[in-house]
């Protein structure tokens, strides 16, 4: 297992081993989009002690993890983009308008003495539509870019820097579910339910708490592995071009 330094980056260390999203999740910190972040800024910032947090992570490295058995950094960027288009994309696609539909309900039956179901509903719905277009682009424009990339012969002709250029749109895009996906925790007491609440309501908080925690993983493996690599790879595609042509 690597070493685990103050100085690595929280996106590294959870491409190192997925089951160390499971501390920073327990502390608030935004390994996905604060990726780039490194371990002693996000323990500053949460006034955490971070020798605990070090230890917290060591402990993680030794419980096994049903996502430890494939190492997201070991595929192929072909095989990571299928991996996130058929677990995280599929997901969603099916999460977010049983989502919306159990929102809806609930709002329907509890808005009365819970008001703040109005603005949850907003948020979601401007998540929902937001992240529909972005997996729309992803799929049609950026992944079949990445899968390129791999081809000794590719069929798709592109400019230098184009997936780099794409990279810093969706990130961006990244960033704005970010904000949605905190405010949701924050109006729902961290998907704490209320004492009245029905079965309905439960299962609406469970569920948001599930495409939330998702969301994160798939800006994760997005953000913090594939983006690097196939920018890194580009470059390396264009400096051995200009070599040839010159």
């Amino acid at each position: 297992m690597n070493e685990i330094e103050l100085t690595k980056p929280l996106g590294q260390l959870v491409a190192e081993n997925p089951a160390r999203a499971r501390v920073f999740d327990q502390h608030g910190i935004d390994y996905c989009c604060g990726g780039k972040k490194r371990l002693f800024q996000a323990c500053a910032e949460k006034s955490l002690d971070p020798a605990a947090v070090i230890a917290e992570l060591h402990v993680a490295d030794h419980v096994l993890d049903p996502e430890d058995a494939q190492r997201w950094s070991n595929m192929s960027i072909a095989e990571l983009v299928d991996h996130i288009e058929s677990t995280h994309h599929f997901y969603l696609r099916n999460e977010l308008p049983r989502l919306s539909y159990l929102i809806e309900k609930v709002v329907s039956a509890n808005a009365d003495r819970h008001p703040e179901l109005y603005e949850i509903a907003s948020v979601f719905s401007q998540f929902r539509a937001e992240a529909e277009v972005h997996l729309h682009d992803e799929e049609t424009i950026m992944f079949p870019l990445c899968r390129e990339l791999e081809n000794p012969h590719p069929r798709l002709r592109r400019r230098s820097g184009t997936i780099r250029t794409l990279f810093n749109s969706m990130e961006d895009d990244h960033s704005a579910q970010a904000a949605d996906l905190a405010e949701l925790k924050r109006l729902t007491n961290n998907f704490t339910a209320p004492t009245d609440a029905c079965d309905s309501y439960r299962v609406m908080l469970d569920t948001l708490a599930h495409v939330v925690s998702d969301t994160y993983q798939h800006v994760h493996k997005e953000n913090n592995i594939l983006f690097p690599r196939a920018a890194a790879l580009e470059s390396s595609r264009s400096a051995s071009h200009e070599e040839v042509m010159s």
